[in-house]
């Protein structure tokens, strides 16, 4: 699978939009599965590491990284530490970066190397679930 274009380079994110070490996520609330891992991670940031935008809920972030609605639909993205963005696998290591309980899956997967394996698995999903979507005007 083909990650996204922007992938990997320097995000021109807003100051207000980037919290100094903090991890931007955008996800989609509008998606029942996503909601609910999402939430599970929200529940692990006690630390409020991670900076989380809704992209139903507020599409207009998504300008300020490069990506547009369709993009941020189609796959999980993130702007690392760092201003970089991220997405599909390599986006999921980042926020299990920053969460307790899940450090040692990103430290194992970047360790054995499987980042590819993942994303292979992740964009046959994220595909799939591109292809099913009902309730997103952009696919009309």
């Amino acid at each position: 699978m083909e990650s996204h274009p922007l992938a990997g380079r320097k995000a021109s994110v807003r100051s207000d939009f980037a919290h100094g070490t903090r991890v931007v996520v955008f996800y989609d609330g509008g998606c029942p599965v996503c909601r609910r891992e999402i939430a599970h991670y929200r529940h692990l940031d006690r630390q409020r590491r991670l900076d989380w935008h809704d992209i139903c809920a507020q599409p207009e972030a998504l300008e300020h990284v490069g990506l547009t609605f369709e993009q941020a639909m189609r796959r999980f993205h993130v702007v690392d530490p760092e201003g970089v963005l991220r997405s599909g696998a390599e986006a999921f290591i980042v926020v299990w970066q920053q969460l307790p309980g899940w450090r040692w899956l990103a430290r194992a997967v970047r360790m054995l190397r499987m980042t590819f394996v993942l994303e292979w698995g992740y964009g046959h999903w994220a595909e799939r679930r591109w292809r099913r979507l009902q309730y997103c005007d952009v696919k009309r």
